[in-house]
This record gives structure tokens, sequence and C-alpha cells, in this order.
């Protein structure tokens, strides 16, 4: 998920966010699963933002991937 330089600042990643965490509910999803880069510190801190947590999953197929991180939708 990234936004464009000129539109950053403005909450709309945020916002595409809870869409798509809403929208999982919505489906029935359990657990929303997503791999990023430390380097992306704006991105980390926003999916932390919205409830997502590190966890250590399997190897990654992507080389620039050195972070996973999960949100449980259902306890």
């Amino acid at each position: 998920m990234t936004v464009t330089e000129q539109k950053r600042g403005k909450g709309i990643g945020e916002l595409v966010g809870w869409k798509a965490i809403a929208k999982a509910r919505e489906l029935g999803v359990k657990t929303i699963f997503l791999e990023s880069n430390t380097v992306l510190k704006s991105a980390i801190a926003l999916y932390q933002e919205l409830g997502f947590q590190k966890v250590v999953g399997r190897p990654s197929p992507y080389q620039g991937c050195n972070i996973q991180m999960e949100l449980k939708l259902v306890a």
C-alpha cells in the first residue's frame, strides 16, 4: 500500500487501511498478514496504529522483506 508523495500526510493511507480492515471483517477474514521493510518507517508506524503486531512467519519470497506483521480480527 502506498500513497503518492504529493498526497502523503493527509490521512489517506490510514483511511485506506481502516477500509481494508472493515472489508476483511465483512468477508469473515480472521487474520490479515503483511510483509514490509523497516526502512519504510511511516508505513510501519501506520500498521502499528491500525493494530498490526510484528510476528515471525515463514520465510518470505520477497527479497526486501525484513518484517512480517499481522492483525487478528477475531479472538
